[in-house]
């Protein structure tokens, strides 16, 4: 398995651009399409490939990164499409970046990533709620919408 970084320009920091993929779905549902859907595209489960899922663009790509977006120029994203964290100390951030390198390489304590994850959480409930003042929809509505999509998925 290799890393998202590794297959995607640095400015995306691992997170690909899903509208220019080839996704193999969508070449698979313009057979099934082609051939009037005569059952032999299924999907592994006997089920015929949905023509919504396989062929609709991607709305939206929010960047979700341990690392403050700013500091390693991840810079393909507009700022309210960004989670990640707030720099702590913007007069000194080696100690928070470090240790986020370090957390990254090293293996870490319970502790240290039960840390890691509330502020996570944190940075995630901060993005809603700049989300919900700038008038995105609220998270009740996106709830719905993700209900829904999971679903015709199933």
């Amino acid at each position: 398995v290799v890393d998202g970084y590794f297959a995607v320009d640095r400015s995306r920091f691992g997170c690909p651009c899903f509208n220019t993929m080839d996704h193999p779905r969508k070449s698979t549902m313009n057979e099934v399409q082609d051939n009037g859907g005569d059952g032999s595209d299924d999907n592994d489960d006997g089920s015929k490939p949905s023509s919504e899922s396989a062929l609709e663009e991607v709305e939206r790509t929010i960047s979700i990164a341990v690392f403050p977006h700013n500091v390693l120029k991840i810079d393909a994203f507009e700022t309210h499409d960004q989670i990640s964290p707030q720099i702590e100390n913007p007069d000194d951030m080696s100690d928070q970046i470090s240790n986020l390198f370090r957390l990254a390489t090293e293996c870490g304590t319970a502790e240290e990533y039960h840390d890691l994850y509330e502020k996570g959480w944190k940075d995630a409930e901060r993005w809603i709620s700049e989300e919900n003042r700038r008038g995105f929809g609220s998270t009740d509505e996106r709830r719905s919408y993700y209900a829904k999509y999971m679903d015709n998925s199933i």
